[in-house]
């Protein structure tokens, strides 16, 4: 187990126990002491560890894996994903999009860019909600109802028949993103999920799965990040009659 060491005057790095003891913990050395800790529970521990001795080693494998992530999703599947964005799109019907974490930035980030940065002349507008970006609500359902109603509860809300729900999950068992996925489908959306190692029940509730087979959270995610932001340039190419 790694130990991080803070002080004032330095940083200095330390190894408690091994990589198979997955309670790291942070401590601060000074006038108060300040112990955080990491329970078993952080995903970070099931994160393939990269071999490389040096930065740059580091970075020369996981751009190799990152390329052998993203050859993994089957191609037929990024289309179907696409026309169910495109004919919302057509349609005026929303595109809601739900993550936590690092993927609620990725829904976050993504929902601008899927809205905004489709807008053409004389085409509708692309409505996209992000689940993930108000804070007062999310607190508001998760303090009432629980952590794991806030997607669904928004869905049940917001959501209609012929909208697009997409999922960011990399682990696709966020219990919170499975209860959306379900609400979903009885409401009659259309859901698109986007996983990474095993893909949890995810995968299976959803109409297109965008299912990444590595086992790292930082490769998932950005795969996560890359293909909805091929799938957003490539919209709003057609959008603006470039294709």
């Amino acid at each position: 187990m790694r130990c991080i060491r803070l002080s004032v005057t330095k940083i200095s790095w330390g190894w408690l126990g091994t990589r198979n003891n997955h309670n790291p913990f942070f401590y601060f050395k000074g006038t108060s002491t300040i112990q955080l800790f990491m329970t078993s529970q952080d995903p970070r521990r099931l994160n393939h560890i990269f071999d490389g001795k040096t930065a740059s080693a580091h970075f020369s494998e996981y751009r190799t894996s990152l390329d052998q992530a993203l050859r993994s999703v089957p191609l037929k599947n990024i289309d179907h994903a696409f026309e169910l964005i495109f004919q919302a799109s057509q349609k005026g019907k929303k595109l809601l999009i739900a993550g936590n974490g690092g993927s609620a930035g990725i829904s976050d980030h993504l929902s601008c860019d899927l809205g905004k940065g489709t807008l053409s002349p004389g085409q509708p507008p692309l409505k996209v909600l992000s689940l993930s970006a108000n804070g007062p609500m999310l607190t508001a359902i998760a303090n009432d109802y629980g952590y794991d109603e806030v997607f669904a509860t928004q869905v049940a809300m917001y959501g209609e028949e012929g909208d697009v729900l997409i999922t960011i999950s990399s682990s696709g068992k966020s219990p919170n993103i499975v209860k959306s996925l379900e609400v979903a489908r009885k409401m009659g959306l259309k859901t698109i999920a986007l996983t990474g190692f095993g893909g949890g029940k995810s995968r299976e509730l959803c109409d297109v799965s965008l299912h990444f087979e590595f086992q790292n959270y930082g490769i998932v995610e950005d795969c996560h990040q890359i293909v909805l932001q091929s799938i957003g340039q490539y919209l709003a190419k057609i959008r603006d009659g470039n294709w």
